[in-house]
Order: structure tokens, then C-alpha cells, then sequence
């Protein structure tokens, strides 16, 4: 975690934590700057821009399944 987070400062900020990555690398990060945290994504292949994905951790976590067409 310590290594994905100077890695990603440079690029996102301070106010943001990557907690997480997709499969194709793009880092899932806490925004420290809001309360609760929202969970946001930085898209590598979109100029780095940073999407908000969930209002608050919880509600990130409580939005996961199991994709039942995953093999």
C-alpha cells in the first residue's frame, strides 16, 4: 500500500488514499478531503481524470457481487 501511495501522489494528490486497482491498473482511491470518503477511480487511458464511483466506502463495498457470468 505504502508503494501505490508514492506512487499515485505525484498524480492525484494528497487528499486522496488508492486503496484498490481494476484489473487493467486504474487505482480506487478514498478522497480524505470529504466525510464521509468517497470512493473515486483515476482512468490511466482518460488523461488521469478522476471519477466518483460511490458517495461513501460503505455504500462502495455494499454495491459489490459476484458477476455470475465470471468464469
Amino acid at each position: 500500500m505504502w508503494y501505490a501511495i508514492e506512487e499515485w501522489r505525484p498524480i492525484v494528490g494528497s487528499d486522496y488514499i488508492p486503496f484498490a486497482e481494476t484489473g487493467g491498473g486504474d487505482p480506487f482511491l478514498l478522497d480524505m478531503s470529504e466525510t464521509p470518503q468517497s470512493v473515486n477511480i483515476c482512468l490511466h487511458n482518460e488523461n488521469m481524470d478522476i471519477y466518483e464511483v460511490s458517495p461513501s466506502f460503505e455504500a462502495f463495498i455494499d454495491s459489490l457481487a459476484i458477476d455470475p457470468n465470471y468464469h
